[in-house]
Formats: C-alpha cells, structure tokens, sequence
C-alpha cells in the first residue's frame, strides 16, 4: 500500500523514524517543515515529497524509489543528507523561491544515481532563484539526461585540491546519455563532468571552472564579456563548441580509440569583442 503523511495549514511534518511503503510515498505540507530523520523507501512505486509555502524539505536518511523521486517546495530549501536512488524511473528534485538563492537553495550531500540502463532515468535538478551544491556523484546510469538549470543561482561541486594539487569532488555523469548544467545568474565550479553524448555546462551571466570535463560532444559558454571560461582536462569525442570572451583550455584530448578529426569552434561571447584566450 501507499504511505500518505498531509499536514495542513501551518502544520509541519517530522518523522523521528523511517518512512516506508510499498507502493508510494506521498508526505505534503501546505505551509510548513517537511523533516525526515531516517529514510524514505517506497519499495515498488514513487516517493513524493512537497513543502508549500514556506516550508523546507530536510532527510537525513537515503531515499530510495522502485519508479520516481519527486520532491518540491514553493519557497524553501531542499536538502537530502543521505543518497537518492531510484530503480527503474526518474529524479526531479526543484524549488521555485522567487527571490532567495540560500533559501531556495538545493544540497545535496549524498550520492544521486538512476539505476536503469534505459531511457527511462532522468535526473532533472531545478532552481528558479536557487542554489545547487552537492558533495557526492551524481549518476545517470541509462541514456537519459543529466539536467541542471538554475535561474539565478550557483552550481558547486564540493571538491578539494591536495598539496600536491590533486583534487577530488563529485562528479556528474550521463553514462550512455547527455550531461546539460546552466544557470542564468551565477557562477559554475564543477569537479568532473562524463557524457557519453553530449556534455554541455555554462553561465548566462558568471564564471565558469571545471576541473576535466568528457563528452563526445563538448559546448563550454559565458556568454557574458566579463566573465571566465577555465577547464584544466577537456576530452571529446568528435567536437568542442566553446562561446566566451575570455577562455583558458589548459589541456584538449581526443577520446582514446577516436580516429575522426576533432573539431572545434570557438566564437567570442559577444560578437563586437575579440576572444581573449
């Protein structure tokens, strides 16, 4: 059966223990604190997760889903401590606050992972006004797509470089599908980005940095003149589409076992300023 959990009016839900169904999971609050001490495991259907109003969304276990992952706040942030899987369907984890990035702000400090080698597993993570820091990889394992959009807001990778300069951090990762990372107003600082297809990050307005980034098809933008474009590894299949003024490409590859021409077009983020390279 489905586990049903509905608190109204200023009413906020917080469960001490774990949630677990074996169709769905559906916990909503209209205008309150949606908080998860355990886990949330709907076994063979979808774990649906809402805060109205201006509630937040906390887990501090795994969640995990034998189809779909849904969970969304109007105003609040949403932040998942422990890892989110799903086993045949997609993740869509987005908050829509209209002004506030902290407070509309997604954590994520546990790994996220579509486990369905088909079509059927997106991973979509999506702010209006809303940051996006996750600490751990994020993985599509099928051929489904690997989004991040923000309206106005940063997306980080929690990594750390060692003395010797060696870094480490989470990764983003479409293992037969593609990885797509925006944001309209921040910045982007990623660890690694894989994409089997095409791989494609940038900033409407903000510096964009990544530390290596694979993809058959590579697209690296700011498309503001003022911002910057550094990727220390680049590695692509077929083409690299670059679009900004001021660009640092430490170090281009080719995909081992590529014999085609590599090809690659670079364009100035503004048409009447020269590339600064």
């Amino acid at each position: 059966g489905n586990a049903n959990l509905q608190a109204g009016g200023e009413g906020a839900i917080h469960t001490q223990g774990n949630v677990v169904a074996g169709n769905d999971v559906n916990a909503t609050t209209n205008n309150g604190n949606l908080t998860v001490d355990g886990s949330v495991t709907a076994q063979q259907g979808n774990a649906n997760l809402q805060a109205g109003g201006e509630g937040a969304i906390h887990t501090q276990g795994n969640i995990l889903a034998g189809n779909t992952v849904n969970a969304n706040t109007d105003n609040g942030s949403l932040t998942v401590d422990g890892t989110i899987t799903t086993q045949q369907g997609s993740i869509n984890l987005q908050t829509n606050n209209e002004t506030d990035p902290a407070r509309g702000a997604i954590n994520l400090n546990g790994a996220v992972l579509t486990e369905t080698t088909g079509n059927t597993g997106d991973i979509n993570i999506i702010t209006n006004n809303g940051n996006v820091n996750y600490d751990s990889d994020i993985t599509v394992t099928g051929t489904g797509v690997l989004k991040i959009k923000v309206g106005k807001g940063n997306i980080t990778a929690g990594r750390t470089t060692q003395p010797d300069g060696t870094a480490s951090g989470g990764k983003l990762q479409s293992l037969n599908g593609s990885v797509d990372v925006f944001t309209q107003q921040g910045d982007v600082d990623l660890y690694e980005v894989f994409a089997q297809n095409k791989a494609s990050v940038g900033s409407q307005n903000g510096d964009v940095k990544i530390y290596k980034i694979n993809g058959d098809i590579v697209v690296l933008q700011t498309k503001d003149m003022d911002n910057n474009l550094h990727v220390d590894e680049t590695v692509a299949g077929s083409q690299i589409i670059v679009s900004s003024n001021r660009i640092g490409l430490d170090d281009i590859q080719q995909r081992p076992g590529k014999n085609n021409l590599l090809l690659m077009s670079v364009d100035s983020a503004d048409a009447n300023e020269p590339v600064d390279q």
